[in-house]
């Protein structure tokens, strides 16, 4: 990995097909040589007769002709799969329904498992093979991929001595999240899938907190789709929509119709706009993460994780609320702002490097109550250990936020500009530590806008409390 890296310097790893899988059938070696093929019973992208002529769903009502022509030319290649001869490499039957009661049987376990596959022994290292130090594979089959992000965290540790280690994995299990963050696999496009990929993180923001340690906060799926063909109105959703995921990716399968944003002009846009809110928003998320890995907080967050005593929320899968339809065309996502909370936030520029070297900005949402609370969490943003940290704590209310800084991490960006939104009526003064504010200040319909602190803020936001206040 290090001879690697000295000639490709990259900054972190993606481990893929890191599951226990295997071409075999059964244990390798055994001579079943009608059990276990080279190739595997599934044909692979590029291969004939494996061509992609899936679209999501509703893509033959605007795009009729081509969903005519994919619908026949599917049809085409299923016919002639079907004529040909069995190839070589089928796999033999090797599954048996049967279960001895009181027999242990770790390939067929007496309670069910959707294996695709049937025997948990088919593609997949055997259930019974026996390790060198004689434990079954069945009792730490779950740990492979685990402990190859493990090792892989190790290494980059020697690779980047003091700082963090960025890693990505498909196979995790309870506590993977302190080596690395997870993706959601081989997904479809569909609609279906974009749906469930909500549900998906959800989850994995909670799995694997054990004996202290954090679920897989860092999460994020094959935006757009990895299986079939995705179209641009389901890649224009789900780029917006994958925005507000931690982990952000648009990735898919060799064969299928290539779905960068820039395939479709109105993608482009659509992403454009929302990675700029998620750029600006990275102060935030990366405060979340702050908490994730020191108190195992959530990044993405349920609705019922924030109000348990609503018995609306309960389902994770749907996380209805109050049903209300509001509008959102083609290329526009609503992104709400809770009441009562303070949201840090930077320019959103080219790279993260030059976005947190930009100046700040404050957006403030007052509760009914004129009220508003939160914090932003700031270090060097690559050490494992930080030498020197810094929090700062928002709080607004009766006409005036203030910051107060703790740490001794120096930030030298300065703020820019705040926005307060939820302010009554419009204000005769707006002064910052007593000093009247006299330019950059506007009000429309509750929403007070101060702009052009730099000055002000010169040595750095956080670099003295003070207070806004506006009357």
């Amino acid at each position: 990995m290090q001879s690697h890296h000295n000639n490709v310097p990259w900054d972190g790893i993606w481990i893929d097909m890191s599951e226990v899988s295997s071409f075999c059938v059964g244990s390798c070696g055994t001579g079943n040589l009608s059990l276990n093929p080279v190739h595997p019973s599934f044909g692979l992208p590029g291969e004939p007769g494996s061509i992609v002529y899936g679209y999501p769903e509703g893509f033959n009502l605007t795009n009729a002709t081509e969903a005519a022509t994919a619908t026949s030319l599917a049809a085409l290649q299923a016919s002639s799969a079907a004529a040909a001869s069995p190839p070589s490499t089928a796999t033999t039957p090797y599954f048996s329904s049967s279960v001895t009661p009181g027999v242990r049987n770790v390939n067929q376990p007496p309670y069910v498992i959707n294996n695709v596959n049937g025997d948990l022994a088919v593609h997949a290292v055997s259930p019974n093979a026996t390790h060198a130090d004689g434990v079954e594979e069945y009792d730490v089959h779950s740990l492979f991929g685990h402990q190859i992000l493990n090792a892989t965290y190790q290494a980059l540790l020697e690779i980047f001595p003091g700082k963090r280690p960025f890693i990505i994995g498909r196979s995790t299990f309870a506590g993977t999240g302190k080596w690395a963050g997870h993706w959601g696999g081989d997904n479809t496009s569909l609609f279906a899938y974009m749906y469930f990929s909500i549900s998906q993180a959800l989850s994995f923001s909670l799995f694997g907190k054990i004996q202290g340690s954090i679920g897989i906060p860092m999460f994020g799926v094959d935006t757009c789709g990895f299986n079939g063909n995705s179209d641009e109105e389901l890649c224009n959703r789900w780029m917006q929509l994958s925005a507000f995921f931690p982990f952000y990716r648009n990735h898919n399968v060799l064969s299928a119709n290539s779905q960068e944003a820039y395939v479709w002009a109105s993608v482009a846009e659509a992403s454009r706009t929302a990675m700029a809110i998620r750029y600006s928003l990275l102060p935030y998320m990366y405060t979340l993460f702050y908490y994730a890995s020191t108190t195992g907080s959530t990044v993405m967050r349920a609705l019922a994780w924030e109000f348990p005593n609503d018995p609306t929320l309960v389902s994770v899968v749907a996380q209805p609320g109050e049903n209300v339809t509001i509008p959102a065309p083609l290329g526009h996502i609503p992104v709400y702002i809770r009441g009562g909370y303070v949201l840090p936030q930077q320019e959103p520029l080219y790279t993260t490097a030059e976005s947190r070297n930009s100046s700040w900005s404050l957006l403030v949402a007052l509760s009914k109550d004129g009220a508003a609370s939160g914090q932003v969490y700031v270090d060097d943003g690559a050490s494992l250990v930080p030498s020197a940290t810094l929090l700062v704590d928002f709080t607004a209310g009766n006409g005036s936020l203030w910051a107060s800084a703790r740490g001794t991490y120096e930030d030298t960006n300065p703020l820019a500009n705040v926005t307060i939104m939820g302010v009554a009526a419009k204000p005769s003064t707006v002064t910052l530590n007593g000093q009247t504010v006299s330019n950059g200040v506007s009000y429309n319909g509750s929403v007070l806008s101060v702009k052009g602190l730099e000055a002000a803020t010169s040595k750095g936001a956080w670099a003295q409390d003070w207070v806004l206040s506006w009357e």
